[in-house]
């Protein structure tokens, strides 16, 4: 199968929908846990450690969910815009984030880059349309089902990534 949205990949790789690759986790907090937010630029991390101001602050972690160092996080209101990546720290973050393991032994890395080019391709508003923000975070939070992505063999996909040059340790 091809993804019409890639135009080229090796026939060997497979083609699954996000849905079975990743399972959408929904953590508690922890009390030591700081407030992680995902970044325009793919740039997940502790607010602390890259800005602190400009931000509406929450008084109360109610719907909060835990974050883990190597979750793939997707901002769902700002995933248009590129606001997707992986996590460099634990933390918690607003409920509009959905925030994915793998099912099997993925890189989240090269998930996380392929997405963004999905985002970068203007597929986004294909698949989601141009909708208001409150109907956009219920349909992107619930169909990432509809989409498909390549998965070349895990040995190859670290390579892909640094090729890119969008690998972070």
């Amino acid at each position: 199968m091809k993804i019409p949205w890639i135009t080229s990949m090796p026939d060997h790789w497979e083609v699954h929908r996000a849905k079975n690759l990743f399972i959408k986790q929904n953590r508690d907090i922890r009390d030591k846990d700081d407030v992680v937010t995902c970044f325009r630029d793919g740039m997940v991390t502790l607010r602390k450690n890259r800005r602190t101001t400009g931000f509406t602050e929450s008084t109360q972690w109610s719907g909060y969910q835990g974050i883990r160092k190597g979750d793939l996080v997707i901002h769902v209101m700002d995933a248009f815009a590129g606001a997707i990546g992986v996590s460099d720290s634990d933390g918690k973050s607003t409920p509009v984030y959905n925030v994915c393991t793998p099912k099997i032994e993925l890189n989240n890395y090269y998930y996380a880059y392929l997405l963004r080019e999905w985002r970068g391709q203007g597929l986004f508003n294909h698949y989601i349309g141009v909708l208001e923000n409150v109907h956009r975070i219920f349909v992107l939070k619930y169909s990432l089902g509809c989409i498909y992505l390549s998965r070349p063999a895990t040995n190859k996909t670290k390579s892909c990534v640094i090729l890119t040059g969008k690998y972070r340790r």
